[in-house]
């Protein structure tokens, strides 16, 4: 490669004198000169194809689902990483003709393609394990589901979604309608139609019962269809000059609908709110789902907005675009808000959302966290809302407006969450701890002493001594004489066993190793179980919370007694049941307030009790069993962590996870269960004979089991009992299951259907999927919050950023072809990369341009949308004046700084490693304009230029592909038409940097090659003088020649080497290739960019061109093709509308014209020989 850094900053082509030519006649503006009338664009035709589109990509879904479903169902348990790719690899998916899939040309308009090909097309992982597979074939399944009008927000929804002032104007447009419906109706009764909104009007003018109204999906389709839907949504669409397409009009009245729902959001909008509801109040902390849902509808028909029989639908609607995770089906009842589980429950409906828009009311819980394992994480700031929630509700930050939260808070909470979670997955790994079996021990170091092939478990022997005490009734075996551990001499008559070496005594040493094990399982009980105490307290609601916390705390045991025989023997003590009741007492508005909790780690709860009934019930009898309430007082009593330490009021949310309080709660929970005390275990010790041992060996592992359901689980899937497995799992003790995994019982099975190590790997953070969060960018995250319901405006710069990224992600491809603008170029005209305003914000987006109005491209439903945008501004090939020059000098110099003998390690570090988060001013932008900005700051550190040098180069060779496909869309569908790619914007991205355009001076350079017949030579020393990795003093002097010749010619003047150009618009130029008789070559000029059109006559035979430095060199092969060709590229193509010719007050277009002369480069400015050489004379690789 030469020199990627020059320190040169050339002024590229711009005029030095003012344009005072007549203005030509031509085609109409692209523009929308001020006062002009424009009609509201219709195109009805478009319906058919987008709805046959839909259901093709459904299709394409369906099937590969299908396929992952049968391959998970077929392929070897233990199939490797390897396997499954060459599975995947090898099986062929039917692509429907009708998918955008298909048309975008991703399948090379084949019939079918490789479920692998499928898949890294759509940005979805190769599986590593069966598992995969299922996570795979639930996130296919998501997208079969989608439906063309999304998460039913309509125009709120769109990737630009309507301003301030349009969603206004659809509230006025929309309340119109009802006034003018009910002109004739009474004061209240109007008030009251126009509180219920567009949903009211509707279903008002609807057939619909109140039955079929609780049947959201079809009720809101029935209402869509309906005369009045379509007449409004006509209104809306006429009212707001927005484009006709096969959705617009149902999504101009969803829009209306929310809007009259949700009319707080269109004055004040604010996150987590929807109609003045608050999602995040603190009643409704520690809550289930469904309670929040409760509670919005009460509210909605509280305010009018809805009736009892309407609530359900304006619900759905509502949460729907809003918080979708609150429609999700099979919720379980034990995830709550607040939670960890909830916040990653949060994420996965954020992840399934990005990518099926409106999917996850469609699908069960166990689906949703599925298809999350294969998804991208959300954006940045979805997750930093999470975490602001998350630590508000556990008292790690006071509530707040969220940019007044700090990135120290923001890492701080995110770091207490790992922890917490850190926690949480080592403790449900110490209640995994395996239970200590005396058999197991037993037999293997019988089979370590003795050796294999003995009947250990026979039982032949017989106890030999004169000690009666010593002599054990019947027969027994050797494992039972092992598992005694008794020093008594043996017999027997089967010569299989070894009775010689059994009477040597050997020290097997059984109840000792099964001692040492079992301390070590309880000792990780008990940790895990004080964990577990933690956790179900910090999930409950905050004024439980708060109870636990700052009141003061009494504790009670049930204990059970066995009634004896005759009135003298008094009951003795034979166990206890493991709840533990806690009786709190807190000052509450001046009066006392008592409540008793009753702690039940067996059923994973702590169930409030509203009185002290509980612990005042007196005793109760049940056959000879008495069981008595009695008061409990740890042996580490700490009598101030029992009183009450009310601070002011109003009380904060307490840090409940990981307070002094819960500490001594859980303290005293293991206290009370006394799992090391003589109660329980005294015969789990081994001194006992055979049957006691027995006896106590059945009670530690009932014990294990009661108090770990979690266990349970693990057995019933190891016997192959999926459903009871899935039970228990669902009664998981710590939440980690429910809260990462949402296990089917198709999961399960695959799960657990390979080897114990599978199995095992249910424990671990992974295969939960409640991975940790990873850093984030703090600042990023806290400024992108978005502070509305679906608007951009609301949602800060880096968010705004982001989410222009991902569309132009999204059209660019996997392959990098832009096929999908393409296709949409055929179906709505030309479809360009673009930025517009949004508020103060310039951001990166997708535009069509129809009727000569620009308008918005949803890339995922392939569809224009909403009002003309009147400031978007296409992607100009003309890098002249994209960056003031004093930039491009200032990162020049930078750029050079850094790349010192001193500084150059340094520099290729930051370029090599580093991120463009790592630069503490980066607020996301990603433009061109944006990062050389950034690149000519003073003070930046070796490693920020590295950073920056890198991302300028990936941006430049980005668009040059960006403007290579361009061309080709618009010249390359016939097979008269050959093109020679180039783009100025690669070349100087390898080579000049801060160059701000060559395109004068390779438009000369162009014609002259041309007239040398060595167009080609040219092209391809353009590209090894740019793309070589060892360049030589030949390729470094080419582009030295260069730059010197565009300095050269870089102005209106030079450029046409003082030739007088004429001021003509396309056609002019069509018609005067097409007529000439001999070559000519015409240098083509606009405001600030420079092309080259010309004929070659050769023997009688011609053949056309066109060059344009930012895409390549066209060849026509005939004057119908050159006409078409030149028409596209600059009147009413995608390039046509880059570019900046002169407008004439009538909206006219004009190029300014010269032809070019081979003695037109000696003169004195130009070295006539360099430019020579630099065309003709090929370069070396």
């Amino acid at each position: 490669m030469t020199s990627s850094l020059s320190l040169l900053h050339p002024q590229g082509f711009k005029y030095s004198t003012p344009i005072s030519h007549d203005q030509p006649e031509g085609t109409p503006s692209t523009g929308n000169p001020s006062g002009a009338t424009r009609a509201i664009v219709s195109d009805q035709s478009l319906s058919h194809t987008s709805e046959a589109r839909a259901q093709g990509n459904a299709q394409n879904w369906k099937n590969v689902a299908q396929h992952l479903t049968t391959a998970m169902n077929t392929l070897a348990q233990d199939a490797t990483p390897q396997t499954l790719l060459a599975h995947l690899s090898s099986t062929q998916t039917a692509i429907d003709p009708r998918s955008a899939y298909h048309q975008d040309s991703a399948s090379g308009g084949q019939a079918s393609v490789s479920l692998e090909t499928f898949l890294k097309h759509h940005n979805l992982p190769m599986p590593e394990t069966r598992l995969d597979l299922v996570h795979l074939a639930d996130a296919a399944h998501a997208h079969a589901l989608e439906q063309p009008l999304g998460n039913l927000g309509g125009a709120l929804s769109w990737p630009l979604p309507l301003t301030s002032q349009q969603r206004h104007k659809v509230r006025v447009i929309a309340e119109a309608g009802v006034m003018r419906h009910s002109r004739h109706s009474e004061p209240g009764p109007v008030r009251s139609e126009l509180t219920k909104g567009a949903l009211g009007a509707l279903i008002k003018a609807s057939s619909l019962s109140d039955a079929e109204l609780q049947d959201p999906a079809k009720a809101l389709e029935t209402l869509l269809k309906s005369t009045k839907a379509q007449a409004m949504g006509q209104a809306l669409q006429s009212g707001l000059e927005g484009i006709a397409t096969p959705t617009s009009i149902s999504d101009y009245v969803l829009a209306a609908i929310n809007i009259g729902l949700d009319r707080e959001s269109v004055e004040s909008p604010a996150r987590n709110s929807i109609a003045g509801f608050d999602l995040g109040q603190e009643k409704y902390w520690g809550m289930p789902p469904s309670a929040i849902v409760e509670g919005l509808s009460r509210h909605l028909v509280d305010k009018g907005r809805a009736t009892q029989a309407t609530a359900k639908l304006a619900t759905h609607l509502l949460l729907s675009r809003i918080a979708p995770q609150f429609l999700v089906k099979d919720i379980p009842d034990t995830l709550v808000n607040g939670s960890q589980a909830w916040v990653n429950f949060c994420l996965a409906v954020a992840k399934v959302e990005a990518s099926a828009p409106g999917t996850t009311s469609q699908l069960d819980y166990g689906q949703v966290m599925s298809a999350a394992q294969v998804l991208n994480d959300p954006p940045v700031h979805v997750i930093t809302a999470l975490l602001l929630d998350w630590g508000m509700i556990n008292g790690l930050v006071v509530k707040k407006d969220d940019a007044a939260y700090t990135p120290q808070e923001v890492e701080s909470i995110r770091t207490a969450f790992n922890q917490q979670l850190t926690t949480r997955i080592k403790a449900s790994q110490l209640l995994s701890a395996e239970i200590p079996s005396r058999k197991a021990i037993a037999l293997a170091k019988l089979k370590e002493h003795f050796g294999e092939g003995i009947p250990f478990e026979l039982k032949c022997l017989s106890t030999v001594s004169q000690d009666k005490a010593k002599q054990l009734d019947g027969k027994h075996s050797m494992l039972d004489m092992a598992m005694m551990g008794i020093n008594v001499n043996w017999k027997t008559d089967d010569a299989r066993v070894p009775i010689n070496a059994i009477n040597e005594q050997p020290r097997l040493n059984v109840n000792g190793i099964f001692q040492g094990q079992y301390e070590t399982a309880t000792q990780s009980l008990k940790e895990g179980i004080q964990t577990q105490v933690k956790h179900l307290i910090s999930e409950l609601p905050l004024e439980d919370r708060q109870n636990l916390e700052f009141g003061k705390i009494d504790f009670y045991q049930s204990n059970q007694y066995k009634i004896g025989r005759g009135l003298i023997n008094p009951p003795t003590f034979q166990s206890r049941l493991n709840e533990l009741l806690v009786r709190t007492e807190r000052e509450v508005d001046g009066k006392p307030q008592v409540c008793v909790y009753e702690i039940d780690i067996r059923n994973k709860r702590i169930v409030k009790r509203t009185s002290e009934a509980a612990i005042t019930r007196g005793d109760w009898r049940d056959a000879n069993i008495l069981t008595k309430v009695e008061k409990f007082t740890p042996e580490r009593l700490d009598r101030q962590g029992r009183e009450a330490h009310q601070p002011n009021t109003p009380l904060p949310a307490p840090s409940s996870f990981t307070s002094a309080r819960t500490q001594y709660l859980a303290d005293a929970f293991l206290e009370h269960l006394d799992i090391n005390g003589k109660d329980q275990w005294l015969q789990a010790n081994g001194t006992t004979t055979l049957d006691e041992q027995k006896a106590g060996d059945e009670r530690v592992r009932q014990f294990f089991l009661n108090l770990i359901p979690f266990r349970s689980a693990y057995v019933n899937f190891r016997d192959g009992d999926y459903e009871a497995g899935l039970l228990d799992l669902g009664l998981d003790t710590l939440a980690l299951a429910t809260m990462g995994y949402g296990v089917s019982a198709k999961a399960a099975k695959v799960l657990v259907s390979a080897a114990s190590p599978t199995m095992k790997a249910l424990q671990t953070a992974r295969v939960l999927g409640s991975g940790l969060i990873g850093a984030l960018n703090p600042l990023g995250g806290v400024r992108g919050l978005a502070t509305g319901t679906a608007s951009l405006v609301t949602r800060g710069a880096r968010f705004l950023s982001d989410s222009g990224q991902v569309l132009i992600n999204k059209v660019r491809g996997a392959s990098g072809s832009y096929d999908l603008l393409k296709a949409a170029n055929k179906e709505y005209g030309p479809a360009l990369i673009g930025t517009y305003k949004v508020g103060e914000n310039s951001v990166d987006g997708v535009a069509v341009l129809k009727n000569d109005r620009w308008y918005s491209f949803d890339p995922f439903r392939n569809l224009p949308y909403g009002p003309p945008i009147e400031n978007f501004s296409p992607l100009r090939g003309s890098l002249f004046g994209r960056v003031p020059d004093t930039y491009l000098a200032s990162a020049g110099e930078n750029i050079s700084a850094a790349r010192t003998s001193n500084t150059l390690p340094k520099f290729n570090q930051g370029y090599r490693n580093g991120a463009l988060d790592d630069l503490s001013d980066y607020s996301g932008q990603r433009s061109f304009e944006a990062l050389m900005v950034l690149a000519a700051k003073p003070g930046r550190t070796p490693e920020e230029m590295g950073i920056l040098a890198r991302e300028l180069k990936a941006k430049r060779i980005e668009e040059g592909k960006y403007f290579t496909a361009l061309l080709t869309r618009d010249v390359g569908n016939s097979p008269s038409v050959s093109i020679n790619s180039f783009a100025q914007s690669d070349y100087l991205g390898r080579v000049d940097l801060t160059s701000n355009g060559d395109c004068a001076g390779l438009s000369n350079a162009m014609a002259l090659a041309l007239h040398r017949g060595d167009e080609k030579i040219f092209l391809d020393n353009l590209r090894k003088a740019s793309t070589t990795e060892s360049p030589s003093p030949l390729h470094t002097l080419f582009n030295h020649d260069l730059k010197t010749l565009q300095y050269a010619v870089n102005t209106k003047d030079t450029f046409h080497v003082n030739a007088a150009p004429s001021l003509i618009n396309h056609q002019s130029i069509i018609d005067d290739l097409s007529r000439s008789t001999t070559s000519k070559y015409l240098r083509i000029s606009t405001e600030d960019h420079a092309m080259l059109a010309g004929i070659r006559v050769k023997d009688g035979q011609k053949e056309w061109f066109f060059f344009e430095p930012n895409g390549g060199l066209v060849r026509f092969d005939n004057v119908e093709s050159m006409r078409e060709g030149i028409e596209k590229i600059l009147n009413s193509g995608g390039v046509s509308a880059t570019l900046r010719p002169k407008i004439s007050p009538g909206g006219k277009k004009g190029f300014h014209v010269s032809a070019f002369h081979p003695d037109d480069i000696v003169t004195d400015k130009v070295d006539s020989f360099a430019v020579s050489m630099m065309v003709s004379r090929p370069l070396p690789p």
